[in-house]
């Protein structure tokens, strides 16, 4: 198993387990996002409103063009020809591979979905107050289906989390191919050491939205 991953800033490459792990390891370079100022013309503002609505990409991938060029760099050094399957995670990014796929057509090409990401734009229209934030929050849920339907169509299998994120899939795109591998831990391996601390709660990961909101249900 070889891997390429984001060489997010003031990571060490040499010191990662993961060489320990995978045969090779490869990284493309962070890039960082350029902060845009703040203006304070409001028909400025409403107009960049307008053309991201009419002709950008979904917010969410969107935010991840500005590494395409350093990804497809490192991938063009990568014999892509020497594998049995490629592995991509997340709808979000899975673009990056769509011009790879139109090379490769016999290389079987999967993407692990963490999330269906259309379910969670059609949460934030359902939650949203306003007619600008509803409409902004219609249109990426909209563009979100779209662009998810393409990726499910590409990919030879999608593994989804679960069956219900599977269902909402295939209404999106009934001839794709999905397959359900449940989230799950080795509680052979992950198990308590006889140490408890009352009323305490451990918790990995990031501040991605549903995250926050797992945790405060439980808090």
């Amino acid at each position: 198993v070889d891997l390429l991953s984001t060489q997010w800033p003031g990571m060490d490459i040499n010191s990662l387990e993961l060489k320990d792990i995978c045969k090779s390891v490869y990284f493309y370079k962070f890039v960082e996002k350029q902060n845009k100022k703040r203006l304070n013309n409001k028909i400025i503002e409403r107009f960049q409103e307008l053309w991201h609505i009419l002709f950008e990409n979904t917010y969410m991938v969107q935010t991840t063009l500005r590494h395409w060029q350093s990804f497809q760099e490192k991938l063009n050094d990568i014999d892509i020809s020497s594998y049995d399957l490629i592995q991509i995670e997340d709808s979000y990014i899975a673009y990056r591979l769509f011009e790879t796929k139109k090379r490769y057509l016999d290389m079987p090409m999967v993407v692990d979905l963490h999330n269906v990401n259309s379910l969670i734009e059609k949460r934030n229209f359902e939650l949203a107050k306003g007619w600008r934030w509803r409409l902004y929050t219609w249109t990426e849920w909209k563009k979100m289906v779209n662009y998810e339907a393409k990726v499910f169509n590409t990919f030879d299998l999608n593994l989804t989390c679960s069956d219900q994120d599977k269902n909402i899939a295939l209404k999106m795109a009934p001839r794709a191919r999905l397959e359900t591998i449940s989230n799950g831990v080795d509680t052979e391996f992950f198990k308590p050491n006889g140490k408890f601390e009352p009323n305490t709660l451990v918790f990995l990961g990031s501040d991605w939205t549903p995250n926050v909101d797992g945790l405060l249900y439980f808090h």
